[in-house]
């Protein structure tokens, strides 16, 4: 959530018009093919810079995985890193979509990448602890 409200700040400070709407498009949580549409049109836009770049990227990697389309969301997540390697967000993120592709070996090591960018990343520890793995 942290991550999103940053993201809208950043972004309000100078939106207009359409640009704004894929803004709250792209931030929003309840529709996730609006989501996905006002993320694709920011990162096509080309305007945002590298870090609202990522993190578009990884709304829609998120909207992606809650549609089953974990491919997909594996695809915007690594691009999400890719662009900020330190969000360990994306990659715990990344390690939900594989583990619901059954990637244990891809699961374990997002997870614990999250942990060594964030060591007190909760998500992770929860995650690793639930598959039977030490954090």
């Amino acid at each position: 959530m942290k991550r999103l409200l940053g993201f809208a700040l950043a972004l309000a400070l100078c939106a207009t018009g359409a640009w704004a709407d894929d803004i709250a498009d792209c931030n929003q949580i309840k529709n996730v093919d609006l989501r996905i549409s006002g993320c694709s049109k920011l990162i096509n836009s080309k305007r945002l810079n590298k870090k609202d770049t990522a993190n578009a990227y990884g709304n829609r990697g998120t909207a992606y995985g809650k549609k089953g389309e974990f491919d997909r969301a594996i695809a915007d997540f690594g691009r999400a890193i890719k662009l900020n390697p330190k969000d360990a967000d994306a990659y715990n993120n990344r390690g939900l979509a594989y583990e619901n592709k059954g990637d244990r070996e891809q699961v374990i090591v997002n997870y614990r990448k999250a942990l060594e960018i964030d060591p007190s990343h909760q998500a992770a520890k929860n995650n690793l602890k639930r598959l039977g793995v030490t954090p």
